[in-house]
């Protein structure tokens, strides 16, 4: 009931109202629901799931749980108040000589040399996409020369 009023605050008034259809239904032979609705409200009271408003005579704050818009909120807060963790990463990585790359591309073309593979596809500048790899890698010894290059499609 709470998350429908969006508020931990209710009177006796709106809890019967809520609850009076779901109670009829569940306890057909019961004539007097409203007694009912404040034995249960007396239940949840006892067990400092609800509390008595002194100062709001006739209304009742829920003490149990978090409704669904606090949740939303407390996970939030959660969230900014973890600080932004800062990692350094130091790398090593082979520049490899464009100038080879375009020399694939003319000798080799723009097609992918897997035997039958059509997955190229054209750039907006109506150039065939292709992709120049090293067979042997760089960081495994290989050399930065056209004898060890291949051309693939992005998907190979």
């Amino acid at each position: 009931m709470c998350n429908t009023l969006g508020s931990r605050t209710f009177t006796l008034q709106e809890l019967h109202a809520f609850s009076a259809d779901i109670l009829k239904k569940a306890f057909p032979s019961n004539n007097n629901i409203e007694a009912k609705v404040r034995q249960t409200l007396q239940y949840l009271r006892d067990d400092n799931l609800v509390q008595f408003n002194e100062a709001q005579r006739g209304h009742y704050t829920l003490l149990a749980e978090l409704l669904e818009s606090e949740v939303e909120e407390s996970a939030k807060s959660l969230i900014l108040s973890q600080p932004t963790e800062k990692r350094e990463y130091l790398i090593e990585t082979f520049a490899r000589n464009k100038g080879w790359v375009k020399q694939a591309k003319e000798k080799l073309g723009h097609s992918c040399l897997l035997y039958k593979c059509e997955n190229t596809f054209k750039k907006p500048n109506g150039e065939r996409y292709i992709e120049v790899h090293h067979i042997v890698p760089l960081c495994e010894g290989g050399e930065d020369g056209i004898w060890n290059l291949s051309v693939l499609c992005a998907h190979h």
